[in-house]
């Protein structure tokens, strides 16, 4: 079969390649590659638009997408938080365009689509959500220049997780594996519900720490290891 690539789009705010050098050092060589999916208006490609809706997300994507999706080895959409919850609009998506879906999504610390509900984005609506959320340093909120520079990316985040409150996605054909924190209350209330978003096979995990548990830890690598 070859090494199968885990294409990895990240949390609100955040850039990919903290989700991949994160997973990298921990999965299996030998089977597995770690792939950013950098989304606009950071890591390299810090200045771009921020994507507002799917579509634009698609678009933004697509170069790097296509590489996977115009051939048939297997590869596999991983997702943290907001990336979990557009994972199954992207799977989609590439249904549209023709191209080779994914062999299975590995949805992180994400809401069911039926629970997701309108979020504030106003400046300090967001402040006080990032604070609560603990993987934004102190130095951060001490910091009105990075205020300044980084906020509106996680402004238009927020805008393109509002956008999916109104898109219930149809079920996806492919494996789902859902893993969320042991300290995630929010995200494990409802976490059995993804279950009736495919029509192949659903597993769940939960692993030692909070809602950031992917940068915390080496369970996510252990499971995908494993379960894959």
């Amino acid at each position: 079969m070859g090494v199968i690539n885990i294409l990895c789009l990240p949390y609100a705010g955040g850039s990919a390649s903290v989700v991949t050098d994160v997973l990298a050092g921990k999965l299996d060589k030998n089977r597995f590659t770690a792939v950013p999916l950098e989304l606009p208006g950071r890591g390299m490609r810090f200045g771009e638009e921020c994507a507002l809706t799917t579509d634009e997300l698609y678009e933004a994507i697509d170069s790097l997408l296509s590489d996977y999706t115009q051939q048939a080895a297997p590869y596999y959409l991983l997702g943290h938080s907001m990336g979990g919850e557009l994972l199954p609009h992207l799977y989609h998506k590439i249904i549209e365009r023709g191209g080779t879906p994914p062999k299975g999504l590995i949805i992180c610390g994400a809401e069911p689509p039926e629970h997701l509900t309108l979020a504030a984005t106003d400046e300090a609506s967001l402040l006080t959500e990032m604070k609560k959320g603990g993987a934004t340093s102190e130095e951060f909120f001490e910091s009105p220049e990075l205020v300044e520079l980084f906020l509106p990316i996680v402004q238009a985040d927020y805008r393109l997780l509002n956008s999916l409150v109104s898109q219930i996605p149809e079920p996806i054909d492919c494996e789902l594996i859902v893993i969320n924190g042991k300290e995630d209350a929010e995200a494990l209330e409802h976490h059995e519900d993804w279950r009736s978003y495919t029509t192949a096979e659903c597993s769940f995990f939960q692993v030692d720490g909070g809602h950031f548990f992917i940068t915390e830890n080496t369970e996510t690598a252990a499971i995908i290891n494993k379960a894959i």
